[in-house]
């Protein structure tokens, strides 16, 4: 979606709603994002100031007072939005609330997130997708024109594909004075783009007809298939004028198009509104575009039903037309009724047997099998959707079902169980299944790259860095244009404190990927920890103009903005990651944040959503370790602090048996020790920290902590004075609670 980052008008709090950026200004005035503090979910508001909705209401006698105009204009308003919120297509987006408040009624609303198929290059021109989706929208529309609501602003921006694979139709109008304000003066015609969109009739009837939403999906669709708009480089009047004077049938159509999929087009976007076909009309067309292997992915069981009964009774295959007779005899019927009785049992199998049977028709091919695999690996780690795990893990286990021995495929297996136990609960069971299969591709294929890979993660996973990077770099020889070689290098060199051969490494990476994110992001991290802010906001921006999905970038530049001194700014990278979607390191930064500033409640409260199972990784000891850091500091949470400490070391001590020589691990264990009274244990972890060779800056002041904790002042003094040395971050340890006095 374009996003407008003006924040004008804006409020900071509504009721128990946190108010974000304004994502639009359109007919219906200014659509912010925000998030709802009392369920913890991202949502939209839409802003109507009263004075405004007064204003469009006035068409009343003068006989009546001006508070029954305003209030009657309010509840025009409120009735529309009743009428709205009750549209039952999964098209629309849910209204959840209308609240007044400072003369003004806001509209919360679902926050819709995905993307517009313009920016989809599998749907553009794709008949058989658009065909699906078209029919999709006619479907919602038929609902919402049976109950006399019309959009009034359709235009391409509006149509979103969600994660689902399903449309979205965003910004249905909700006022219902501003169809008439669709055009400005001669000077500010077409102030939010919506012209091109408009159908003839409205320059002369203002008010929308349903038949002018349909007129829209036809300059939509023919822009889907033809690459441009009609009337490319008409702006203002002139646009108006071309429109009122010709016809949609002198536009120039793609060859490539079929005929009845033009002809559909031809007749919604015909200049009389009494030509075009209503919705219901619109959707029986598409029925015969729709490819029956997409039965399943676009209609729901009554659409199952209605869509064989239509293909049955309504369209001649034949011709290619539709017949509008019935059936004459009973035989017709009993006959009919047997073949949509047929397809419905066989619709119904291929509904729950969809995946089996696919993979039993389709040739199979291990190489193929393995490329799809590697292709949903790839993108899982650029945009982590777990559908995209799940489905590289379903083509390598396939590949690995008829080939048990296929080191290849055993790889990529083992590398996407490590992407399952890094996402999941950290539960050990996927660890040593990924270690298992690293050893056994390695002992099937030592010398392939996917093997060194896999074997490199694995290495990684235990803190055996030079290890790691001796394979990967081997890999990288065979394989050097493989993008999670990249990621696991840039990982490894990250980890290993290279910071300037990273930085080279990452900028060299981006560079030659222009597609991919997560070497920027890491690069951010680098630049992050070396207090470079400027450089951390640069190249994390860029991440997100790449993959705007991308909330590991928010979070990362939030904590730089932040630390660089923009407190405002952000927090509201943070709000708009949290309206795309939970995630661990938002909550982690937001509670990072909330900590230096000693907001110590609210600091635990965005910890505890990172560690949460629904909205974090409830297996990280170190989120774990954050959340009970900050409760320790609140009076009256020191036995939840307690259970949070014991969590954390337990989860610690699994990490601690594959990586005994971690300087921060052993270090932060110290630290939980000390705060459980276990002064023993505590010492045992800081000698054990003390004997390992090199100790960042870091671990210093985990040591300090410790000491403090432990009450041995000389020490914590002396292992402070050494983290300072090192150049460990100054805020952190003037802001420390425990630090604070110093």
């Amino acid at each position: 979606m374009v996003h407008s980052h003006d924040n004008s008008g804006q409020a900071t709090e509504i009721l128990q709603y946190r108010l974000g950026q304004r994502i639009r200004l359109d007919l219906d005035g200014e659509l912010f994002e925000a998030f709802d503090t009392s369920l913890s979910r991202p949502v939209w508001i839409r802003k109507f100031p009263l004075q405004r909705i007064f204003a469009e209401g006035q068409t009343y006698s003068d006989a009546v007072s001006t508070v029954d105009q305003r209030e009657a204009a309010i509840e025009t308003l409120r009735q529309r939005i009743r009428k709205v919120a009750g549209l039952q297509h999964p098209a629309f987006a849910r209204i959840h609330n209308v609240e007044e408040v400072d003369e003004n009624i806001f509209v919360v609303m679902e926050a819709v997130t995905g993307l517009p198929l313009t920016q989809l290059e599998a749907v553009t021109a794709n008949e058989a997708l658009l065909a699906k989706y078209l029919f999709e929208v006619a479907s919602a529309f038929q609902e919402a024109h049976a109950l006399g609501l019309v959009h009034g602003d359709l235009k391409a921006e509006n149509l979103v594909l969600d994660a689902s694979g399903h449309i979205r139709i965003l910004n249905f109008s909700l006022a219902p004075g501003t169809a008439s304000n669709i055009f400005g003066s001669e000077t500010q015609i077409d102030p939010f783009g919506s012209l091109i969109y408009t159908a003839p009739e409205r320059f002369s009837q203002a008010v929308p007809l349903a038949a002018s939403d349909l007129y829209a999906l036809g300059v939509i669709w023919y822009r889907y298939f033809s690459q441009c708009l009609p009337f490319a480089g008409l702006h203002g009047l002139a646009l108006v004028a071309a429109k009122l004077q010709s016809s949609s049938a002198q536009w120039e159509w793609p060859e490539s198009m079929s005929m009845p999929m033009r002809e559909i087009l031809l007749k919604l976007t015909a200049a009389d509104p009494s030509a075009r076909p209503s919705a219901t009309e619109l959707r029986e067309r598409c029925v015969a575009l729709i490819p029956r292997d997409m039965v399943s992915q676009s209609l729901n069981s009554e659409d199952l039903r209605q869509l064989r009964e239509e293909i049955e009774h309504r369209f001649d295959l034949k011709k290619k037309r539709y017949r509008y007779g019935v059936p004459r005899t009973w035989k017709q019927y009993v006959i009919a009724l047997g073949l949509v009785a047929i397809l419905s049992v066989l619709a119904w199998k291929a509904v729950q047997n969809g995946p089996q049977l696919w993979r039993a028709l389709k040739p199979y091919s291990s190489s193929n099998e393995i490329a799809e695999g590697l292709n949903d690996l790839t993108e899982y780690q650029i945009r982590p959707r777990p559908a995209k795990l799940a489905s590289a893990i379903q083509h390598f286990q396939q590949v690995i079902e008829r080939e048990p021995r296929n080191a290849e495929a055993i790889a990529y297996l083992a590398i996407s169980n490590l992407s399952n136990y890094y996402a999941s609960t950290r539960d050990e069971v996927w660890f040593q299944k990924a270690t298992a299969g690293a050893q056994q591709a390695m002992s099937l294929a030592p010398e392939a790259a996917a093997s060194l890979l896999a074997q490199a993660r694995i290495q990684q996973g235990y803190h055996q860095l030079d290890l790691a990077l001796q394979s990967v770099e081997q890999a990288l020889q065979k394989e050097p244009d493989n993008l999670l070689l990249w990621h696991c290098k840039m990982s490894v060199l990250l980890e290993a404190r290279k910071n300037e051969e990273a930085i080279k490494f990452g900028a060299l990476g981006a560079s030659k990927f222009p597609n991919d994110r997560f070497l920027l992001d890491l690069m951010g991290g680098i630049f992050l920890n070396r207090s470079d802010y400027p450089s951390a906001i640069v190249v994390l921006e860029q991440s997100i103009r790449r993959q705007p999905e991308s909330l590991l970038a928010y979070s990362l530049l939030a904590q730089a903005m932040y630390s660089h001194g923009k407190r405002e700014e952000a927090l509201a990278i943070i709000q708009k990651g949290l309206v795309i979607g939970s995630n661990v390191n938002l909550f982690t930064t937001l509670g990072n944040i909330r900590f230096e500033e000693h907001d110590f409640v609210a600091a635990a409260s965005a910890y505890e959503n990172a560690v949460s199972v629904n909205k974090g990784v409830n297996g990280s000891y170190l989120r774990w370790f954050q959340y009970a850091e900050a409760l320790v500091q609140i009076p009256d949470r020191r036995a939840d602090a307690m259970q949070a400490h014991q969590k954390a070391q337990s989860l610690l001590e699994l990490r601690l048996k594959r990586s005994p020589s971690d300087p921060i691990l052993t270090s932060i264990q110290a630290v939980i020790y000390a705060r459980l009274g276990n002064s023993e244990a505590s010492h045992q972890f800081i000698q054990k920290t003390y004997s390992i060779a090199e100790i960042p800056a870091e671990s210093h002041f985990w040591l300090a902590l410790s000491y403090q904790i432990l009450g041995e002042q000389q020490q914590a003094n002396t292992a402070l004075a050494e983290s300072r040395r090192q150049g460990y971050e100054p805020g952190m340890i003037a802001n420390y609670p425990d630090f604070k006095m110093r």
